[in-house]
């Protein structure tokens, strides 16, 4: 087993989130609200009403799932390589075997993401500031309400996150493979 793997799939994870989510935040915010009519509109008013802090709702979520998810991938993928790798009595892995491995890391990812993605979009998705004063709204929920609330809604249904995440995974990894062939041969 290779932990290393696991723990650089984790800080690489970690900092994807950090550097990506303020965008992710406008992006489902366009998506699932009228009132956003474009990027620079929809930065500008939530920076506006919410300040900096609007762009990172429900950050903690994400960044401790991604960086979960991201470690499970890396270590899913380098072990699956190992394991066929030695099935086969050694030497480098072919490609369908690095398909298949990517596959099998996108399963995981999957089956641990998805239901952690429904909630953040549900984070994401509130307008509501914490700054206070008189007329505004109540403060935004925390993850772990959006979570009960999605439960007792029956909003974490993500049987077709399954199709949508994991043939581009393994098509990532077979492609990512390709592409650094001619530049580092595998060893595993």
């Amino acid at each position: 087993m290779h932990i290393k793997d696991f723990v650089s799939g984790s800080l690489a994870g970690a900092c994807g989130v950090a550097v990506g989510y303020p965008l992710d935040t406008v992006k489902v915010r366009i998506q699932t609200q009228k009132q956003f009519t474009g990027i620079w509109q929809c930065a500008a008013e939530t920076f506006s009403k919410e300040g900096v802090h609007g762009f990172f709702k429900g950050l903690s979520l994400p960044i401790t799932t991604i960086s979960m998810t991201s470690s499970v991938v890396f270590g899913t993928y380098r072990n699956c390589l190992q394991c066929l790798s030695q099935a086969r009595g050694g030497g480098p892995n072919t490609k369908p075997e690095v398909f298949l491995s990517g596959m099998l890391a996108g399963i995981a990812q999957t089956s641990v993401m998805s239901p952690g993605d429904i909630v953040k979009v549900r984070l994401q998705c509130q307008t509501e500031s914490k700054r206070g004063g008189t007329n505004m709204p109540k403060p935004s929920l925390g993850c772990c309400d959006a979570g009960r609330w999605n439960i007792r809604n029956g909003r974490l249904d993500f049987r077709n996150a399954h199709g949508r995440d994991q043939s581009p995974a393994a098509g990532g990894w077979g492609a990512g493979d390709e592409a650094l062939q001619g530049l580092h041969p595998l060893h595993h």
